[in-house]
């Protein structure tokens, strides 16, 4: 029900611990102080729980499995929490050591303090800076009355005649409802923010790319747990994204994973995204769908922020980002980001950019080129391998971007796609100062 929890002790001293509106089957549990035969197989079908292993995990961990709607999540260690989310994915965090989440796509590890998301059964589990959502319950006290006797007859009367008891009145203590930290402050922004995209259509790859340097008209974000996304995308002029024409509006499907960095106050805010669909609301191709979709989202640096930087130099480093690998033939692969940087030197109205990413497709890496320019705060590069993004805050002290490039090597052919953000952590220097004598 809406407000039931309960935790069941384990006699191997493994503890479940589970929220409101869950369903918790045990399909097998052996207790027999027997590696061989003791066995610990859950079904987890909705709702949200929290694990903590006991012996039957420490005397073999393979006889431990929590079976999702989705995945099977294995344990290395001895503790995480699992949560099924509103658009049917799955959040697991590892909470103490090292558990493992499979599908039949492939495996992650995570550990303490680590997030993967689920979206089905086929594809791999995807890291995420999202930790699974478990409802806190609003404190509660039980009531205990303590009574003092007191009698004018002294011990005597006591003893062969007590006194009545006075009992005091029974004051509830006041119910605290503690803030709701899963639901999402939504808003509107519109003027300066902008919003980037890469991804694919049902007709062909990279269609979806800016054109325009125009702030856009709409967007609507979510902030919750101090991570913002965005989830909707709407433009009333011909500075959308698509095929290079028309009013294009964008509607999230599904998600994926995101993250961002600031918050939505602050002249530096960017946040990063990857959609596993979304849907066109309007204009040439109302109700065609995107696949695949990565973004980035903040408030582009002014014109005189950027004048400021002129014969400067800055150094960039990764601090969070989406990737996917979409073969010719085949369904889109989300991966992760490992590592990434860029190198700016700013000019009167421009500046050159070399960076890249380094992203990992399970046992493959491959580094992404993101070399680029930037007129005013906008970076732009190319067709067939595209960078487009842009600088925030003051001297433009993060940049966020997305990226498109073709791939022959390991992964085959196909398209890797992403979107990331970058965070300066000094200040910029003089160009003439780094110059080689």
């Amino acid at each position: 029900g809406t407000n039931g929890r309960v935790q069941i002790r384990f006699t191997d001293g493994g503890i479940v611990s589970l929220q409101p509106n869950s369903q918790f089957d045990i399909t097998r549990y052996v207790d027999a102080n027997d590696g061989k035969q003791d066995s610990f197989l859950v079904n987890f079908a909705r709702g949200s729980m929290r694990a903590v292993t006991g012996l039957i995990g420490k005397r073999n961990r393979e006889n431990y499995k929590v079976n999702t709607a989705t995945a099977t999540v294995g344990i290395r260690g001895s503790g995480f929490s699992t949560s099924y989310n509103t658009d049917n994915t799955l959040s697991v965090t590892a909470e103490l050591d090292e558990i493992e989440v499979c599908t039949t796509g492939g495996c992650v590890s995570l550990t303490a303090g680590e997030t993967a998301l689920v979206v089905n059964n086929v594809q791999a589990p995807i890291r995420t800076l999202l930790r699974a959502n478990l409802p806190t319950p609003a404190p509660r006290q039980d009531v205990t009355v303590v009574g003092n006797r007191v009698s004018a007859g002294g011990v005597s009367a006591l003893i062969n005649t007590p006194a009545p008891v006075s009992t005091p009145p029974v004051v509830k203590p006041p119910v605290v409802v503690p803030p709701m930290a899963a639901v999402p402050v939504i808003e509107t922004v519109g003027t300066p923010w902008v919003a980037y995209f890469e991804g694919s259509t049902s007709s062909g790859y990279g269609d979806l790319r800016s054109t325009s340097e125009s702030p856009t008209r709409a967007l609507t974000l979510e902030t919750f747990d101090g991570k913002t996304q965005l989830n909707k995308y709407a433009t009333s002029d011909n500075s959308g994204v698509g095929y290079g024409y028309g009013n294009f509006g964008l509607e999230r499907l599904s998600l994926i994973s995101f993250g961002s960095a600031g918050a939505t106050a602050d002249a530096d805010f960017v946040g990063w995204g990857h959609w596993g669909s979304a849907r066109y609301t309007n204009t040439y191709v109302t109700g065609d769908t995107a696949k695949d979709v990565h973004y980035v989202v903040g408030k582009p640096s002014t014109s005189a922020q950027m004048a400021a930087l002129n014969g400067m130099t800055g150094t960039y480093n990764l601090i969070g980002g989406t990737t996917s690998f979409t073969p010719l033939a085949g369904t889109p692969q989300a991966g992760t980001i490992l590592s990434g940087g860029l190198t700016v030197n700013f000019f009167t109205s421009s500046a050159s950019i070399s960076g890249s990413v380094l992203t990992e497709f399970g046992s493959n890496r491959v580094t992404v080129n993101l070399n680029s320019t930037a007129t005013g705060s906008r970076i732009t590069c190319g067709y067939t391998n595209t960078v487009s993004g842009f600088f925030t805050g003051t001297d433009a002290k993060r940049a966020g971007l997305t990226f498109k490039t073709t791939n022959t090597g390991t992964l085959g052919s196909g398209v890797i796609q992403g979107a990331a953000g970058f965070d300066r952590p000094s200040a910029p220097v003089s160009l003439v100062a780094q110059a080689p004598r």
